[in-house]
């Protein structure tokens, strides 16, 4: 039930936490967008407008990672924020 209730639940947090309530947003940056921990190098990226670009993207660190351009932790941290955003369009 609460896999059904994800996205709008992550939408309701987001909204709280852009109109300033604190316990919300300290709640969007541990989880939502906690801090790095891995390598401090991350490649420049462009701004993304859709979705279509940002399947695109997760196939572009998908082979950034095979060929050794990245780290498969900032792969993975990369990707699990592009299927955040997915999940927010």
């Amino acid at each position: 039930m609460i896999a059904r209730k994800t996205i709008p639940l992550a939408k309701k947090l987001r909204d709280l936490a852009l109109a300033g309530d604190r316990s919300m947003l300290r709640l969007w940056f541990q989880h939502v967008a906690p801090s790095r921990r891995g390598g401090s190098d991350w490649p420049e990226l462009p701004l993304i407008e859709d979705r279509a670009e940002l399947r695109a993207l997760r196939e572009t660190v998908a082979e950034a990672a095979a060929k050794g351009a990245i780290t498969a932790s900032q792969a993975e941290a990369l990707v699990r924020i592009v299927n955040t955003v997915m999940g927010m369009l």
